[in-house]
């Protein structure tokens, strides 16, 4: 379904209820991609002095797809390092008070 028409082609509902599972778990790692990639790129803004604040958070959504090739043909090296998760980027925001 990820490059496909959104149409569950099974008639079973054991394996329609994986294509969905599978589905949501493709748009979660995309989320969580975004995420990660956003928050670093924010904090190197906020650290080189830029304005991170509310009203620029407000306007960005994770949920962007458009640098994803849905029809595209997917090449993965097992072998390259991804960066680990940072659980500790930190923003600092200022009281609105």
């Amino acid at each position: 379904m990820f490059g496909g028409d959104g149409i569950i082609a099974e008639n079973l509902r054991h394996e329609q209820r994986k294509v969905i599972k599978y589905n949501q778990l493709v748009a979660n790692m995309v989320n969580l991609h975004n995420v990660q990639w956003m928050s670093r790129k924010l904090k190197d803004l906020q650290d080189r002095g830029d304005p991170v604040n509310a009203e620029v958070l407000k306007a960005l959504s994770p949920y962007r797809r458009e640098h994803i090739n849905r029809f595209g043909d997917y090449l993965l090296d097992l072998q390259r390092r991804v960066p680990p998760l940072d659980p500790s980027i930190d923003f600092v925001f200022k009281s609105a008070a």
